[in-house]
């Protein structure tokens, strides 16, 4: 990376989203937008607002652009928490974009990393849609598919997986909150581990811990079903 790579990088796909975030006290990078849409709800049911925190959610369009996103806050002091898919349905230039994550975020360097939920950084298996599936149906069977096709039917969706998932994830998950008033394993561990980024997270014993590095990525995570 250097200067004139970096001013490219910014001219070219920049965002009010992504410039937003240096006013930020925690930035959480997402591949995907439907992360972006249900995090926000999964995290106020876990008693931590998002908004009120500083804590500023960036879209990144894509793996390809959350390492020069990590590294541009990083840059900036900014504590940075990192979101990928591990696509692990996906071949060929997948898993040449999961190695480079790899690589950014301190992990043996695999095609495909395991699902995980670290502290400056979450593995989603396959993507969310179907990481979503496997924690919400942990909660009682079938109960993504049924929200899921509600989704679509209530906000009059194409019947297609493939379209509209970020309106479909942040239709889900609220009424995951409201209805069940439950938040997916998965999601809760993600929403910790932002939390204890916040610089002013009290420690074990109640007292404010140290400042951690400002872009503390890298470190072994615990699996996730």
């Amino acid at each position: 990376m250097s200067v004139k790579s970096m001013r490219a990088f910014i001219r070219n796909v920049s965002s009010s989203e992504m410039t937003e975030a240096y006013f930020a006290r925690v930035v959480v990078i997402v591949e995907g937008q439907s992360e972006r849409e249900a995090l926000p709800i999964y995290a106020r049911a876990c008693g931590l607002e998002f908004d009120a925190h500083g804590i500023s959610v960036v879209y990144s369009n894509g793996k390809n652009t959350i390492d020069t996103l990590a590294q541009l806050y990083g840059a900036h002091g900014i504590r940075t928490y990192v979101v990928f898919d591990n696509d692990s349905a996906k071949p060929g230039p997948a898993k040449q974009a999961n190695r480079t994550m790899c690589r950014l975020l301190g992990m043996p360097e695999v095609d495909v990393p395991a699902a995980c939920v670290a502290a400056s950084y979450a593995v989603i298996e396959q993507d969310w849609e179907e990481q979503s599936s496997i924690g919400l149906d942990a909660v009682k069977p079938g109960l993504y598919a049924e929200l899921a096709a509600e989704a679509r039917s209530v906000l009059g969706l194409s019947t297609d997986p493939g379209r509209s998932k970020p309106l479909v994830a942040r239709y889900v998950a609220d009424a995951l909150v409201q209805r069940e008033g439950k938040v997916p394993k998965f999601a809760e561990d993600i929403v910790d581990a932002i939390r204890k980024l916040l610089p002013d997270d009290p420690g074990p014993n109640g007292a404010p811990d140290g400042p951690p590095d400002p872009n503390p990525l890298g470190g072994e995570g615990d699996p996730f079903s």
